[in-house]
């Protein structure tokens, strides 16, 4: 029913929450928990990988959806932004890596 399809779709200017809100607009909690600590296992594998590259192996998600759980878990302390990595070189794309290799 076409009806019934219609009313699965968001109105115009509306955009798709992000993978950790739940269809009432609230974190889920288990999923944000679960998609930082794949995050951070990616980063202990790969030391000062930047969004992109994380991205690839995180296949559901969104660069800005990474890049913003990537400064969730710098402002936590999970992770580290490598300051000197900010240049047009990198085309201003910040490398992290996790905390954890202090």
């Amino acid at each position: 029913d076409s009806g019934m399809l219609e009313r699965w779709l968001l109105p115009a200017g509306l955009v798709a929450p992000c993978a950790w809100v739940n269809a009432k607009g609230q974190l889920n909690m288990l999923v944000l928990r679960c998609l930082l600590s794949r995050l951070l296992q990616l980063l202990l594998r790969q030391p000062f990988a930047s969004a992109a590259e994380l991205i690839q192996h995180l296949g559901i998600l969104d660069i800005c959806e990474v890049e913003y759980l990537l400064e969730l878990a710098v402002f936590v302390g999970a992770a580290d932004q490598d300051s000197r990595s900010i240049a047009a070189v990198e085309g201003g794309r910040s490398r992290y890596r996790c905390a954890f290799l202090r």
